[in-house]
């Protein structure tokens, strides 16, 4: 049975201190928090929950953050990743992105940039999401409204073919 608990996050670190201060501040900010020390364990816990966001490291034993990060994308798991790393690199920004990850900072970050970023990404989900059912709800309207012209034309048709047929009788 999965777990559908409203907003739900997933810490991914093998830095307990870490964990412990990112979820100080989503306690804070009425979020519920699991957490997992590798890769391996969080993709065990996503089967188990529906996480509205992730948050993880980049290096980690077992399974990486950005291993994580494509296979949360590639199992189509709906909620965004955001990657952290003390090992930035000039690229590390752009390989989290292609990777899957929705938002991206290095470490050590202020907690008030952490919460921008996080509360940004998290809003921005929101909005994709909410667009997505939406485009949902306007293709089963179309549909709907498709099929039901559909009948109209066809009923119009037979009514036309008997109109023209009980002409034909009286002329012939």
């Amino acid at each position: 049975m999965v777990d559908r608990t409203r907003n739900r996050i997933l810490i991914v670190d093998d830095d307990p201190t870490i964990v412990d201060i990112i979820r100080t501040v989503l306690l804070g900010k009425g979020y519920h928090c699991d957490s997992a020390p590798d890769g391996i364990e969080a993709l065990r816990l996503c089967e188990e929950n529906v996480y509205d966001a992730v948050i993880s490291d980049v290096v980690m034993p077992g399974m990486n953050g950005l291993q994580l990060t494509r296979e949360l994308t590639k199992r189509n798991i709906d909620a965004p990743i955001m990657v952290m790393t003390g090992y930035g690199g000039e690229n590390a920004a752009a390989e989290a992105i292609e990777a899957g990850a929705s938002e991206f900072i290095e470490k050590p970050f202020s907690l008030a940039a952490f919460d921008l970023r996080f509360q940004k990404m998290v809003q921005q989900h929101e909005i994709l999401r909410m667009n997505r059912e939406k485009q949902s709800e306007f293709q089963k309207i179309s549909s709907s409204m498709i099929a039901g012209i559909e009948k109209d034309a066809y009923e119009n048709l037979a009514r036309l073919q008997k109109e023209l047929d009980a002409l034909r009788t009286k002329k012939g």
